[in-house]
């Protein structure tokens, strides 16, 4: 699966911020998108440390050297620091021609083709594993798949789905509580975060160290030594037995030297002899065999290809003696080419310094993102079923197991081929339903009981209160009422009823009635939009002044809350039967959220 692909398939469940912060984790833990900035930090001295430095150093100079300062200053009319400096710089000069002659021409400011011949030397070792270093290090999915196989094979029980790792019953009741999907997810998190934590370290360690000589020596196998050897004028044939390179601005390679320069330190860090377990090389010769399959399908292959193909086949013997021998003339390149002293030789900077940093894998980072990857789109296809037995566990607690009564005309019908024709269905059937119901059912059985025991004790002297609850309980009384007058008005005997009838009988074979059909879907969708809003308010109106009356402080109302009264064949306090109602309206208006979500396609 390429990055593309990867993409492709996280967008379906990820938003773009998330997607983006991922893959950006994945990349960051395997350091495999790390500038060389981040990598090679150069540290030039300020002036004054500088000059601390000069003094410091002439302070510690022989009496010959300081002597000889004292007369190039002298005659040179020059200021001491800068007649040192020279010293400096004619010293690096010296160690340069002293270590490896002719590798530059100094006053010119160029490197030689024997420079580019050194270079040459690590390409030609290096050139066979290039195809497998950039599967494995350009392209964040077979790191994946390798470290996966092989870490999860440690596992008795590998987390492979969601429910390995959380129960839906836990995502369900935090779906429950907070009724978003992005509470589910950030309840995966925390599960991959926390399962994380209780891989043994020493599992990590031993992978680790069996990916540590594959990512040392990934910086110098994928050196840009094309990119090197243009400066020499010059593309190098590994046919060819001779290559003819030109001298190169030294200015212009500079950046590619601190690049090898850290590479040859890293290689510097593999363990010798090197080793890699059974299981890494296992998966290196399946990446071996993608690259092999996808180049058998070029039609045009030259010999050094099918050389390289013959090579890449067995990383069993071949990838370790690869590196272990890339290893050796690395190191021989590192002391036998003096890259630090070009360096600051061309920068004219003796106190130019180039401090390393090598990252660490962070390996409990990376299958942490891994995880992430696998079990977040999961939570899109599991969605719909959490959402959906939430809804009916709530609708089932607030009903009491009262089965709710469907609309006779305002629902889907199973004639209309929807779908086939590209046509809209009722968007509200859902809520309408429920909506309707509550009133039927809850309200009429326990809010008017609630309302007239209010009437006749609490608020009998409060005329204010009881008139807002009597409208809000006459708007609900409406809202019910206007439910089934909707709900007949698309019945056959109506005149949107026979207009309807008429219509989805010839829908597939006239596009003029299929508009007329959108145009009274779009209708009914706004009068239920208008019904659904004024009974949410009716019920919103009633919250508010029950929740008045229980927080009322003064004595003669807490002592009325607290008698008895019988409802539906029960003995209950009136504060009781009104934290009922109102936990009743609660349970109501998330039910309304989430089905409206369903409803909408969120």
């Amino acid at each position: 699966m390429s990055d593309s692909e990867v993409l492709r398939e996280l967008s379906s469940s990820l938003s773009e911020k998330e997607r983006v912060d991922l893959l950006e984790k994945i990349k960051k833990s395997l350091h495999i998108s790390d500038g060389d900035e981040e990598k090679i930090i150069a540290k030039p001295l300020d002036s004054k440390q500088r000059d601390k430095k000069i003094r410091e150093e002439i302070s510690q100079c022989t009496l010959l050297t300081r002597i000889i300062l004292w007369l190039k200053t002298l005659f040179s009319g020059k200021d001491k620091k800068e007649v040192f400096l020279g010293m400096k710089i004619q010293s690096l000069k010296k160690r340069i021609q002293r270590k490896t002659p002719g590798v530059t021409g100094f006053e010119t400011r160029d490197l030689t083709p024997k420079l580019a011949e050194a270079f040459l030397t690590l390409y030609v070792k290096v050139h066979p594993v290039v195809p497998l270093f950039q599967k494995l290090w350009k392209s964040p999915h077979v790191f994946e798949r390798i470290f996966t196989a092989i870490l999860e094979r440690m596992f008795e029980h590998p987390k492979e789905n969601i429910e390995d790792l959380i129960s839906i019953e836990t995502l369900e009741s935090v779906y429950e509580k907070e009724g978003k999907k992005e509470s589910i997810k950030r309840e995966v998190v925390n599960a991959i975060e926390s399962y994380i934590k209780t891989i043994p370290d020493d599992i990590i360690e031993s992978l680790e160290k069996d990916m540590l000589p594959l990512y040392y020596m990934k910086d110098l196998v994928l050196f840009p030594f094309n990119e090197f050897f243009q400066f020499f004028h010059y593309t190098p044939d590994l046919e060819s037995k001779r290559n003819l390179f030109k001298s190169a601005s030294a200015m212009l390679a500079l950046k590619h030297l601190e690049k090898m320069y850290y590479a040859v330190y890293t290689i510097g860090k593999i363990e010798e002899p090197v080793r890699l377990s059974k299981q890494m090389l296992d998966q290196l010769e399946i990446v071996n065999e993608v690259i092999s399959e996808n180049r058998e399908g070029e039609e045009e292959r030259d010999e050094e290809t099918s050389e390289n193909e013959e090579t890449n086949g067995n990383p069993d013997s071949q990838i370790i003696d690869t590196i272990a021998e890339v290893s050796k003339v690395a190191k021989r390149f590192g002391t036998s080419i003096p890259l630090v002293e070009l360096i600051k030789y061309f920068k004219q900077d003796p106190y130019y310094r180039l401090m390393v940093y090598v990252p660490k894998l962070e390996l409990k980072d990376f299958y942490a993102s891994v995880l992430k990857m696998r079990f977040l789109p999961q939570i899109d296809k599991k969605f719909y079923e959490i959402r959906k037995h939430v809804i009916d566990k709530r609708i089932q607690e607030l009903f009491e197991g009262v089965r709710l009564r469907s609309f006779r005309y305002y629902r889907v019908y199973s004639s209309l081929e929807y779908e086939k024709l590209g046509l809209p269905v009722f968007t509200n059937i859902q809520t309408l339903t429920l909506l309707y119901n509550f009133l039927d059912i809850v309200y009429r059985n326990i809010f008017q009981e609630t309302i007239n025991i209010l009437s006749r004790n609490i608020l009998q002297q409060n005329r204010l209160t009881l008139n807002r609850l009597l409208v809000y309980a006459g708007e609900a009384e409406d809202v019910h009422d206007k439910i089934q007058y909707f709900d007949n008005s698309l019945s056959p005997d109506e005149g949107d009823g026979k207009l309807f009838q008429r219509l989805r009988f010839s829908l597939g074979s006239n596009t003029a009635h299929q508009r007329l059909y959108r145009n009274l879907i779009i209708q009914k969708d706004r009068e239920v939009n208008a019904i659904i809003t004024k009974g949410k308010d009716s019920l919103s109106g009633i919250k508010k002044v029950f929740t008045e009356i229980l927080s009322n402080p003064t004595q003669t109302v807490k002592e009325k809350l607290n008698v008895y009264y019988f409802v539906r064949d029960n003995s209950v306090t009136l504060k009781n039967l009104l934290m009922k109602c109102l936990n009743d309206i609660d349970i109501f208006n998330r039910l309304m959220y989430q089905l409206d979500k369903l409803e909408n396609g969120s």
